[in-house]
């Protein structure tokens, strides 16, 4: 398992208006199964998001 403390360090980019952290990595479509290396958490909802080049939104919960 990874260490969450290199996965959302300082560097990382974010929003503190929207609440959001960018998060590099490898994240597959729910649907078509492509793979992206960049998605969105959003602290309030404890979700992760991201999408694919087709537009499709995959999603999942993730507490820290």
């Amino acid at each position: 398992m990874p260490n969450l403390d290199d996965v959302f360090n300082s560097e990382q980019q974010s929003d503190p208006i929207n609440n959001k952290v960018i998060v590099e990595g490898s994240f597959s479509c729910q649907e078509c199964y492509t793979v992206c290396d960049e998605a969105e958490y959003v602290k309030e909802k404890q979700i992760i998001f991201w999408k694919c080049p087709s537009g499709h939104v995959s999603s999942t919960g993730f507490r820290l």
